[in-house]
Formats: C-alpha cells, structure tokens, sequence
C-alpha cells in the first residue's frame, strides 16, 4: 500500500512538471525571436509531451494555444488559402504524432503500473512467505502436540489476519474438533467437510473460510481451517501459506510423536528394570503380589484389582490377591470358565472391556455387587510359555483404559512371571521344610514358629492359649509284632484321628515319633480338656487292622494353659509334655493337667 502511494505522487509531480515545460516552451516563441527556436517544432514537442501525460486532450489543449494566435495573424494578415493549408496540414500532422505517441504512452504506463502492482503484490507475498518460514521454525521448536497446535492456529492468525482458527481430525467420515480458537458457531465442521471437494475457501455468514488438510497423526488426517470477517473475496495466496503452514506442522507432529514414542520405549526399559529389581526381591507370594498391587496403581487407574493363579491340571483359578477400592478381598477359586480372566488365560492375550462389568460374558462379580466396575483389563501371567496366572485392573469409569495400559499392564506381568515361579518354589519348599513328610502334618519347626507367634499375641491381648501334647500308647507294641511299615500306618492313622477331632483353627503337628500336639489359641484350659478327651476316645474307638489282625489302640494326653500353666512358649511345651507322662504313668488311655486332675476315659 506505500509502494502504491509513493507512485501515484511521483506521477503526479510529472504530469504537473510536463504540463508546465510544455507551456513554457510554447510562451516562448512569443516572446524570443531567436532563429535557432523553430515555433512549429516547439510545438510539436509540446503536443507530444502533453500527449505522453495527458493523453489526447492535453495535446489539443497545447495546440489550441498555438494555434489561436497564429488564426488570429493569418486573419489579420489576410493570409492566402495555400498559408491556411498548410497550417493546417501542420496541426494535423501534430495531432497525428500525438494520437501515436498517446496510446503508445496509455500502453506503457498501464504496463509500468502493472508491473508496479504485481512488485507490490511480491513484496506481500516475500514478506508473508518469511513469515511463514519464521513460524515454521517456531512450530517445530515446540515439543508436545498440544504445544505444536496452538501454535500453529496463532501464527496462522498472525499471517493471514484471520479472527479464527480450529484443527478438525477424521473419524469414521466425521469430523471430530480437536482444538480450536474462537471458532464462530454460525460455521460447522459439515460446513467445511461439504465443500472439501469443490475448492480450498469459501463465504458463509459473513466470513471466509480457508481451509487445508493437515496429517495429524500417522495414517490419520484432519483439517485445519481459519476464519476471516469480511466480504466475499479470492483467496489463493492465503491458501498456499496455510498448505505451508500445514505441512511444517504435519512435520513437527510426526517429529513429536517418533520423539514420544523414543521417550516411551525408554521409559519401558527403566520400567523393565525398575519392576525386575523389585519383583526379584520378594521371595514369598504375598510380598510380590503388594508390590505388584502398588506398580499398577502407580501407572493407572485401579480401584479394583487382582492376582490370580492358574493351576493347569485342575483347570482352576485360585484368586489370591484381590483388593477393592483399597480393601483386601477373600480369596476365592473357581473352576476355568467363559469370564474375562478365564479368556486371557486360555487366549494367551489381553481382555480389555471398556463395558459395565455385566455386560462382559461369563463374568464373576466380587466384593459388592451394588457398585459395578465399568472397564475391565485381564493379561495372562506367562513363564517359559506356560500360563502361570493372570493379572487384572479394574476401574468404575468408563472408557478407563487404552491400548497404552495394556502394554503397560503386560510389562508388570511379564516381569513378574519369573518372581512369581520363584515365590511358588520358595513357598513350596518352605511348605516341605515346614511340614511332615509321612502325615502331612505341620512339622516341629512350624510347630514351633507358630506357638511363638501365639503367645506373643497372647501377651499382646491377653487370652487364654491351651496346648495338648499327644502321644501313642501302643507305637511299640505294633512295631514290635507287626514291623516297623505298620508303626508307620498307625502313626498316619493317629495324625488323621487328631486332624479329625480338633476346630477350625486349631493348629495340628508331629512334634517327634509318635507324639502329636495341638495348639488352642484363644482356649480355656475347661475347652481344651473337652478337646484333649475327644481326641483320646476318638483314638480308642477306632478300630485298627493289621496282618488281618484288629488291635486295640490307645493315647495318653498333657494338657497345659497359658498363662496358668506357663509364661512362654517354651515353659507351655514343658508343662503339656509334663502333664502328658503323669497320664502315662497314671494308667494311660487319659488326659492329665499339672493341677493332679485327671481325666478317665476308659469305658466312657
């Protein structure tokens, strides 16, 4: 626009510079009579200069003023017709001569503006274009996609001036917003998709619309648009700018996202080597499966959650470690089914349901059925390509995970597979040293482990703890005639007589040979001599064959309570195999405290 003006003032400077030499030049034939100044071809340079600037009018204008005069001298001078002849062969020979040099002259300047206009016009352009570049440069500095759109709407508002800006992306033959800047409503995306094949602009409501595709993400395209108010006009330049704009964001995204997916694939390898530290450290079940608990809820939204194991020749589900909204849930097993769990484990592969949980075939609801999860995501648990168990989070909102948490949850489970055989192992052989190879019973070492863990509580909260100390009265006597496999059958018959005989809760174990004994937390020494009694009868009533032959087996039992009896688990062991010989050596076949009470059994 100041090229423009700067033009039209130095033209006008010409046109009143010409006029006035042209009108000098003629005055002076007037008043010089100098030879050398020809007054015809003074004129004619007039008329031509006036015709370069004023077209036809000006050189009439020139020869009006000389011709007048000379009309007037001729007049008075009573010329002949030859002098009128050819004076007026002269002006139309001037005139002529102006006639040519005008449209010579028209077709010059129209040209010199012409090209004055499109310099301007290229100016614009060169200014806008280093605009561009400018902001190309500054989108792809930016880093995240959300950063790289806006942007790209501001700078595409700065270039083309526009009042508004918005990026729409495909799904499905729609066109869904992604991100926008003051997008006027009277314009819609079906707006914009029904004239994406007629053309790159267009007018409605009071403002034009240019518009370009943009690849917002691999494999996926979208539109990105800007509005400007105002009438109706063409738009071609702005539309190559916003295409430029577009493709240096399409650039910074796919940029971004090989940045992301780089920062992603690192971030899974520290999270490999985070999670395989600490899934090796635990050694037992229980630790590893907190720890598991605690990585999941660190990377995503798990209000319900769960570790099951998979047994494959049972074909069972044993649901070991279940929490539900921060709260520990029985463990249940079930048989292999239809539900999500059972899927993942037979498939191999992860179960994503963004559903309400009873949507989701086969499921088993847990914990309380009144509050249901709506997105559910299973992945097999697999060691040496063997299903070993399967992991699941859980979430009451909708729509909770995406393919990200299933890569995520599978990495958890991948490192834990190996912690997992090592924890079974070591509970196993933990199991093995802790119980009794020939009954099944817990060994003395368990024994032990749990009456020192019993009396603890017991100090902690006072209450009554009762032990039974058990032994054969007729080990050597079957031994001594049958052999020692018989003595072996009658101490795994005695174990199954003890197991059958005692509550819930109480704790069975072979603390050496032929002698048995049973822990009563929480027991009177009232209650455990009604316990110690049954176990006896139980023994004498059962009926016990060997070589075809019927033996009659008996047992004598010490019963000792703590604290009446004992104040440690130690002294609680003396005392129950202190009362136990006095029930020998009073007869056998009874039950003996350390208070000389003793109870008789025979016969009852």
């Amino acid at each position: 626009m100041k090229d423009t003006r700067l033009s039209n003032k130095l033209a006008l400077y010409l046109d009143v510079g010409a006029f006035v030499a042209a009108l000098l030049a003629v005055c002076a034939t007037w008043i010089s009579d100098s030879p050398v100044l020809n007054a015809e071809i003074v004129v004619l340079l007039s008329a031509l200069i006036a015709a370069t600037f004023y077209g036809v009018k000006g050189s009439l204008a020139i020869l009006a003023i000389y011709a007048i005069p000379v009309g007037v001298m001729y007049v008075r001078a009573s010329a002949a017709p030859l002098e009128w002849l050819i004076f007026a062969l002269k002006l139309l020979f001037i005139m002529a001569c102006a006639v040519i040099v005008t449209r010579v002259t028209k077709r010059l300047w129209h040209q010199m503006r012409r090209s004055s206009a499109q310099l301007a016009l290229l100016r614009r352009e060169l200014r806008r274009i280093q605009r561009v570049q400018l902001a190309s440069e500054e989108i792809t500095q930016q880093i995240g996609p959300s950063e790289i759109m806006s942007c790209t709407m501001e700078r595409a508002l700065d270039i083309l001036r526009g009042q508004a800006a918005g990026v729409w992306c495909f799904r499905q033959d729609n066109l869904q917003p992604q991100v926008h800047s003051n997008w006027p409503h009277q314009i819609s995306a079906n707006d914009i998709l029904s004239r994406k094949e007629s053309g790159s602009y267009f007018y409605l409501n009071g403002y034009n619309v240019v518009f370009t595709e943009i690849e917002v993400e691999v494999g996926q395209t979208g539109i990105l648009a800007v509005a400007l108010a105002g009438r109706p006009r063409r738009y071609q330049a702005a539309v190559r700018l916003l295409r430029s704009l577009a493709r240096s964001t399409s650039a910074a995204l796919s940029k971004s996202q090989i940045l992301e997916s780089h920062r992603k694939q690192a971030d899974y390898l520290g999270l490999l080597n985070e999670l395989g530290h600490k899934f090796v450290s635990h050694l037992g079940l229980e630790d590893l499966f907190s720890s598991m608990y605690r990585e999941v809820r660190r990377v995503m939204d798990a209000e319900a959650f769960f570790v099951g194991l998979y047994d494959s020749e049972m074909q069972e589900v044993d649901l070991r470690y279940i929490f539900d909204e921060g709260i520990r849930v029985d463990s249940f097993k079930y048989m292999l089914n239809e539900g999500p769990t059972s899927r993942a484990i037979k498939s191999r592969a992860p179960i994503l349901h963004n559903v309400n949980a009873r949507s989701a075939p086969g499921v088993t609801l847990i914990g309380d059925d009144t509050k249901i999860v709506q997105s559910i995501l299973v992945v097999p648990i697999i060691f040496k390509e063997k299903v070993i168990g399967a992991l699941s989070a859980q979430s009451y909102k909708p729509n909770a995970y995406t393919d990200e948490h299933v890569r995520l949850l599978s990495i958890i489970a991948s490192q834990s597979a190996i912690a997992m055989d090592n924890a079974q192992l070591y509970e196993q052989t933990l199991r093995m040293a802790l119980t009794d190879s020939m009954t099944g019973l817990a060994n003395a070492r368990a024994f032990h482990q749990e009456i020192d863990g019993v009396i603890q509580h017991a100090h902690a909260h006072p209450a009554g703890v009762s032990l039974i100390m058990i032994d054969s009265d007729s080990l050597k006597y079957i031994n001594d005639r049958f052999g020692h496999l018989a003595g072996d059958e009658h101490i795994c018959s005695l174990s199954e007589v003890i197991r059958e005989s005692v509550r819930a809760g109480d704790i069975v174990a072979r603390y050496a040979g032929d002698e048995f004994v049973v822990l009563l937390p929480n027991t009177t020494s009232a209650d455990a001599k009604v316990i110690a009694h049954r176990i006896v009868q139980a023994v004498r009533v059962k009926e016990h064959h060997f070589d075809h032959c019927n033996v009659r087996v008996t047992a004598s039992a010490g019963v000792a309570t703590f604290p009446q009896d004992a104040d440690s688990a130690e002294s609680l062991i003396r005392a129950a195999d202190k009362a136990m010989y006095r029930a020998k050596n009073a007869g056998k076949d009874q039950v003996a405290t350390n208070d000389d009470e003793f109870i008789k059994t025979t016969g009852s």
